[in-house]
C-alpha cells in the first residue's frame, strides 16, 4: 500500500478513535447531569412528603391540644382566662407535648415567671447530672420580646426548638436524626426529666417521663440505637431513684452501644 494511502488510513482511524471517544465523554456527562437532576427531583418530592406529614401532624396535634387545653381551663372567660389559656397552650406545645398531666406543669399567670421556673428546675438538674456549666443559655431566647409576644397569643416561637440543642429537633436533617453528641444527649434528656419533676416531692415522675420520651420518639425517625440509649439511661436513673440522668453511666452506654 502506498504511503500516502497508509497516512489517510491511519488519520482516518485515528478521526473515528477519537470521535468515539468524544462521544463516550459527552454521553457520560449526560448521564451524570441525568442523576443530578434525578437526585434533585428526589430530594424535592421527598421534602414536599415530608411538609405534608408535617402538615397533617400538626393538623391532629391541633385538634388534641383543643382537647386537653379544654379540659384543664374549663369554660375560658374574659381577658385573663384567656392569656392563661394561652400561656398553657405555649407550655404544652413547647415544653411537654403531654396529655392530661399538662396540668402540672407552669401553669401561671406570668409568662417570664414559668420560663424562669423551668430553668431553675433545669439547672437542678443539669448539675446533678455533671453539666451544670451548660445551664445558664437554657432557653434564654424564650424570654425575648419577639417570643414573649408569641407565647402570650399562644403561638410557639417558630425557631425555638430548631436553635436550642437541649431540643431533639435540633439535630432533625431531612425528617431523620442519625446521630448526637453525647453532651447533647444528657442536655435533652435533663429537659425531659425536668418536664417530669415534682418540686414538692424533689422527685421525678417516671411514668411521665418514659411518656414524654415516647412522644419525642415517634415524631421523627430516629436512629434506633438512640432510642435503645435513652430508654436505657432512664431506666437505670428510674432504678437508682436518680433526678437526672447518671453522666457516668450515660457516658459508658453511649460509648458502648452508640460509637461505633
Amino acid at each position: 500500500m502506498p504511503l500516502t494511502s497508509r497516512i489517510r488510513t491511519f488519520v482516518n482511524t485515528s478521526a473515528e478513535k477519537i470521535n468515539k471517544k468524544l462521544d463516550e465523554i459527552e454521553a457520560k456527562k449526560l448521564a451524570k447531569i441525568t442523576m443530578k437532576e434525578e437526585l434533585k427531583a428526589q430530594r424535592t418530592l421527598a421534602r414536599e412528603e415530608l411538609k405534608k406529614k408535617k402538615e397533617e401532624k400538626a393538623a391532629r396535634d391541633k385538634e388534641k391540644i383543643r382537647t386537653v387545653i379544654h379540659a384543664i381551663t374549663g369554660t375560658i372567660t374574659g381577658t385573663v382566662d384567656s392569656i392563661i389559656y394561652s400561656i398553657k397552650l405555649f407550655y404544652y406545645r413547647v415544653l411537654s407535648k403531654c396529655s392530661s398531666k399538662i396540668e402540672k406543669f407552669y401553669a401561671k399567670k406570668d409568662y417570664k415567671n414559668s420560663v424562669k421556673e423551668h430553668k431553675e428546675i433545669v439547672e437542678i438538674l443539669y448539675s446533678a447530672a455533671g453539666i451544670g456549666y451548660l445551664a445558664r443559655g437554657h432557653d434564654n431566647d424564650l424570654v425575648s420580646r419577639e417570643n414573649v409576644e408569641y407565647a402570650l397569643s399562644g403561638v410557639e416561637p417558630p425557631n425555638h426548638r430548631y436553635i436550642n440543642k437541649h431540643h431533639i429537633d435540633y439535630w432533625v436533617k431531612d425528617g431523620q436524626i442519625i446521630e448526637i453528641p453525647f453532651i447533647s444527649t444528657i442536655e435533652i434528656m435533663c429537659d425531659l426529666f425536668a418536664l417530669a419533676y415534682d418540686k414538692n416531692t424533689e422527685a421525678i415522675d417516671y411514668n411521665l417521663l418514659i411518656e414524654l420520651l415516647n412522644d419525642t420518639t415517634k415524631e421523627y425517625t430516629i436512629n434506633e440505637v438512640l432510642v435503645k440509649y435513652f430508654k436505657s439511661c432512664i431506666c437505670h436513673a428510674q432504678k437508682n431513684k436518680l433526678i437526672a440522668p447518671d453522666y457516668n453511666y450515660c457516658d459508658k452506654t453511649y460509648k458502648e452501644i452508640v460509637q461505633f
